[in-house]
């Protein structure tokens, strides 16, 4: 893959090598900070620090009041105790920022 196209396929190559998925291209330091950086710009830098915090809240309100009530005891359901929740990998990357 030449250097000037990974930006088109950042965060695939990132998902790839957290995988454990074989790279054919012997990535360099330099290229992976590049890598990096360009993930960070996309996913990150475009909200500011009010933003995440207002849409983290809002992701994450019901679930918060959910465990609130069957830690306080206020919850009688026999629901699942488990959760699934599908998002966009910006919406993971400023939860887990």
């Amino acid at each position: 893959m030449t250097f000037y196209r990974q930006e088109r396929y950042a965060d695939a190559i990132v998902a790839e090598m957290f995988e454990g998925i074989y790279q054919k291209h012997s990535w360099t330091q330099h290229e992976l900070d590049e890598i990096y950086m360009e993930i960070t710009a996309i996913l990150l830098d475009k909200y500011t620090v009010y933003a995440r915090q207002l849409d983290m809240t809002h992701q994450l309100r019901t679930p918060l009041h959910e465990i609130k009530e069957v830690i306080t005891g206020q919850n009688d359901d026999d629901d699942p105790v488990y959760r699934l929740y599908s998002a966009h990998d910006d919406n993971i990357a400023n939860l887990l920022t």
